[in-house]
């Protein structure tokens, strides 16, 4: 018995030491952004500083965006606004997900002075002055067209087109950059188009989480094939590596969604992020840079990009044209929990199309999960019960052979075989739990379907259920100021259930008591770690316990009593 709790709490100890690893907050760095310069084929973009703008300067900004938009595109995913300044995309909202009951735009705090994909140039700008205008065409409902021709400076002569094609369902659309030379000689430059958008769009600062962390993945190919490559370091400047040329996307993924830039046409284009701190947003800035452009007179270069926005959903990363980009990727780790959280991701929406609750299919999916392991927990719930029911036997055999510690090894050997009881079988619940829990807290807090689903007091299946918060309990460091209801409740579930597991005080000798008061701690520990845990994850963990004590009641129920002492 002594081993088996010891073991118990050693696995559980160790999961709490990766779980509080994996909540660490990211440090962000405070960046200095400077100016934009584009060479030989380089972009060193630097964010400008952005100082918080007062109400009527943002109303301005807003309205000079509208009074330039050329098209608002509604298609059954997006709601996009197209712009004639840079022929850039000035708004991008994706109508299915929502925060704060509107669809959530993630061009809403962009930067203003690198408008989303616009085409900047090495020694030159398109726009001179910087608010002219593109010309706009119209081709049909999901295709438009941008051109502008360069009448001066070192790009004269050259005619820009960027060509919008959208599709009516899918998370994704084309913009192809053609590039013509008009001029009677080779014409030689580089340019860079930018995402100027920040990802972190959650509004509301209280919300955020270690969960809400901004990261950059770039799938590229290498000499042993090809890998995924994430980018989470930053040097002082806010400025992270330069891409591998032949990298088949790059993106930036929230915690929800990743929007990836796939390059259809060129394989030499390279990329670089920045990172700044904009109006208390981190923002992140994607550069797609074109070096080694040479184009003869009277030719043109066409360069296509696939822009991929959507949820980090399996079934939609592994659909389609998007399989062969291996967009999927951002989902690869250890590889027991990356197919147990799949396969869980898959048995939720399929619930869900019979029960349209996310709430009650994360209930009903608990259930399923305990009815499949019940042939390997229930010997091991019996194996605990039989191990309760001989503590009496075990006491008398270590009265009994007290100073023959070898004899006494052998005996109690013989009451484990004789009883049937497995003194390591406890464990098995444990060890059974870790992968399962391990692949839930991957899945749960990343599927954008259950954000804003509300459950009786719960407002967010995503989010701690959070019924009040402790002004006075801000300024206390490390003491929890948000008033969480459902891990008190899965607490208390848990304190039965370790009382029903923990031996009786009439058999178990002094060392066993005090293990007892130990194992006491565990939901106390379980209650800190669970704590600022997506309420459906926390959710998952309270039914399984209500669950695993209903099965635990049957059991000792129905072992009340056991074989008498060998004499």
């Amino acid at each position: 018995m002594t081993k088996r709790l010891m073991i118990a709490m050693g696995l559980w100890f160790l999961l709490l030491i990766v779980m509080m690893q994996l909540f660490k907050n990211e440090e962000q760095a405070q960046v200095t952004p400077g100016a934009t310069n584009v060479q030989a084929g380089k972009t060193n973009i630097q964010a400008k500083a952005v100082q918080d703008r007062p109400g009527a300067l943002l109303a301005r900004k807003q309205a000079e965006v509208l009074s330039n938009r050329a098209a608002l595109i509604k298609t059954g995913k997006f709601e996009i606004g197209l712009n004639r300044i840079d022929g850039s995309v000035d708004s991008f909202r994706m109508l299915a997900y929502r925060e704060n009951e509107k669809p959530i735009d993630f061009i809403e705090k962009n930067v203003r002075e690198y408008p989303n994909f616009k085409i900047s140039f090495s020694g030159f700008e398109t726009n001179e002055p910087a608010s002219s205008a593109w010309e706009y065409t119209r081709r049909n409902d999901l295709e438009h067209v941008f051109t502008k021709m360069v009448d001066k400076g070192p790009g004269k002569g050259l005619v820009l087109e960027k060509r919008y094609l959208f599709n009516p369902e899918s998370w994704d659309f084309v913009l192809s950059v053609s590039l013509s030379n008009t001029t009677k000689e080779t014409w030689g430059s580089a340019y860079s188009m930018v995402w100027g958008s920040p990802t972190e769009w959650l509004a509301d600062k209280e919300k955020r989480s270690v969960y809400d962390a901004v990261s950059v993945a770039s799938y590229h190919q290498n000499e042993s094939g090809s890998e995924l490559k994430r980018i989470d370091s930053f040097d002082k400047y806010g400025r992270a590596e330069t891409m591998a040329t032949a990298f088949q996307w790059v993106g930036l993924e929230d915690r929800y969604f990743l929007m990836s830039v796939i390059p259809l046409t060129n394989n030499k284009v390279q990329a670089e992020v920045r990172r700044a701190e904009v109006e208390g947003s981190l923002t992140h800035i994607l550069m797609m840079n074109r070096p080694q452009l040479r184009i003869e007179a009277g030719k043109s270069v066409v360069d296509s990009y696939k822009i991929f926005l959507g949820p980090k959903k399996y079934s939609l990363l592994t659909s389609g044209e998007y399989a062969k980009h291996r967009l999927d990727a951002i989902l690869d780790g250890f590889v027991l929990t990356k197919w147990l959280g799949i396969a869980f991701e898959q048995l939720i929406f399929l619930v869900y199309e019979a029960v349209p609750n996310y709430a009650i299919v994360i209930i009903i999916v608990t259930i399923l999960i305990k009815i499949l392991l019940h042939p390997l927990t229930n010997k091991s719930f019996v194996s605990m019960r039989k191990m309760q029911l001989i503590q009496p036997k075990m006491a008398a055999l270590k009265e009994q052979f007290k100073n023959d510690p070898k004899r006494l090894n052998e005996e109690m050997m013989k009451l484990y075989k004789k009883e049937g009881v497995n003194p390591m079988g406890g464990c098995l619940p444990m060890l059974l739990q870790l992968p399962i829990f391990i692949a839930l807290y991957q899945v749960l807090p990343r599927l954008a379907d259950i954000k804003d689903v509300s459950f009786l007091w719960i407002r967010d299946l995503s989010s701690p259920d959070t019924v009040a918060t402790i002004e006075a309990f801000k300024e206390i460091p490390l003491l929890p100021y948000h008033l969480n209801i459902l891990p008190i409740i899965m607490t208390v579930f848990s304190i039965m259930q370790t009382k029903m597991t923990s031996p009786t005080s009439a058999g178990a000798d002094q060392a066993q008591q005090q293990q007892s008061k130990m194992m006491m701690f565990m939901p106390i520990l379980f209650l800190f770690l669970f704590w600022n845990m997506p309420s459906g994850l926390v959710l998952y963990w309270t039914v399984q316990t209500v669950v695993s004590i209903l099965q635990q009641m049957y059991i000792n129920k129905k072992y009340s009593t056991t074989a008498p002492a060998q004499k």
